[in-house]
Formats: C-alpha cells, structure tokens, sequence
C-alpha cells in the first residue's frame, strides 16, 4: 500500500523506523505524534521535529527529510512498520540463501519458487 501526506493528520500516532545500516545495531522503532502535515512534510514531536516526505517511489513509508546519515521511514501504523521489518527480514534470509546456497536447490524446488513468486518468464 502506497502511503501520501494526506493520509496523516495532526495529532495523530504513528511509527518511525531507523535501521542503522552499516552498524551492528538494532533497528529502533519510534511511538511518536505528527505535529504538522504541509505541503510537502509530516512533521513528528521529536526535539527537532523531524520532517518527513513522499519517498518518490511507491513505497509504504515517508522518507525523512536530511542530507545527512541515515533516513529514518515513517509509517501510519505499528502493523504496517512489523510488516516491512519483517518483509525485509525475509527477503535477506533468501536472498543469502540464493546467494550462498545456490547449488543446495533441487530444480523442482527452484521452479516451486518461481511459481510462488508468480515470476515471469521462460521455465
């Protein structure tokens, strides 16, 4: 689900996630409250109010606004943040099997995958 400005408002609850990349650090998710919702950003009740804004792609988080470290990614909900934590978790664990463990795969695993996926092309 592609998530807008619009679908904040003021005063509402809402999740941040900072993820740390690079860093043997947990990601933190953050309760927080939007304080402003203008034109461009969804402003929380951080010490700096932090702004947030559409990501540019399709995604189902607002982009923190910054030119420097990491960009933490905003969410309406508590169950919409756990479920791309865990959709990322789970894309890495095949993604290092694959990578890792390529020739550990039967073909007919391999083309269960593929039908699973509902990937295109060529069997």
């Amino acid at each position: 689900m592609e998530v807008k400005l619009k679908d904040f408002t003021a005063g509402q609850t809402v999740y941040t996630l900072h993820e740390h990349v690079g860093r043997n650090v947990k990601d933190e998710i953050r309760e927080q409250k939007v304080v402003r919702v203008g034109r461009k950003y969804v402003k929380v009740d951080d010490s700096w109010e932090t702004e947030f804004a559409n990501s540019g792609d399709n995604h189902e988080f607002l982009i923190q606004n910054t030119v420097f470290g990491d960009k933490m990614k905003l969410f309406p909900s508590r169950e919409a943040v756990e479920a791309y934590c865990e959709k990322k978790a789970l894309y890495k664990e095949l993604s290092n099997r694959f990578h890792f463990g390529q020739d550990n795969f039967t073909l007919k695993q391999l083309r269960a995958v593929k039908e699973a996926l509902d990937i295109e092309g060529e069997s």
